[in-house]
């Protein structure tokens, strides 16, 4: 995929592999940091040495709301992304599925799945109203049903994200712009 001149967004930019993903597309000219944590995501701006600026965003990929205010930031700061990578992503406190606590479900599921649904339904609509653009979704080996041991809320998030990433495919394969 070329992201030659291509604005890149990488939501969960503040950490874990949010920052190679942002490290990697400086190489090819192209920076948007975003992370719910805004201190995070302006520290891995700050340390991209490019000639094309790293911009930090703060956005809590949950809140469609936020979602939507951050693309439009997005398009009025650098323009049009070309590449969202959706990336952003909580383990929660682990443990027995059977024993977790309701509130860690809640927030493992909101940032997993529906941050996940959030960043493509809103960016999906501004690439395709564009012509361009692609979208990137993180998932992980959990993706594919790889348990590990008292993370089964995380697994269950991840296989989420690969029948997101699946149902999504397909619809901007076959669905006219909206």
């Amino acid at each position: 995929m070329e992201v030659s001149d291509k604005v890149l967004v990488v939501t969960g930019g503040g950490a874990g592999i949010g920052p190679a993903l942002i490290r990697e597309g400086v190489r090819r000219d192209v920076a948007a940091v975003v992370d719910v944590d805004g201190d995070r995501a302006q520290a891995v701006a700050d340390e991209i040495d490019s000639p094309i600026p790293a911009v930090a965003y703060t956005c809590d990929v949950s809140v469609h709301a936020d979602v939507v205010a951050l693309a439009r930031a997005i398009v009025t700061d650098l323009g049009t992304p070309g590449i969202v990578c959706s990336n952003a992503g909580v383990t929660g406190a682990g443990g027995p599925l059977i024993r977790m606590d309701p509130g860690d479900v809640e927030w493992v599921l909101a940032v997993d799945v529906r941050g996940v649904w959030n960043t493509c339904s809103v960016f999906g609509r501004l690439l395709r109203q564009a012509g361009v653009g692609s979208l990137l979704n993180t998932g992980s080996e959990r993706s594919v049903g790889v348990p590990h041991l008292g993370s089964g809320m995380y697994t269950t998030a991840k296989h989420a994200v690969l029948g997101t990433s699946d149902g999504e495919k397909g619809d901007l394969r076959v669905s006219a712009p909206r």
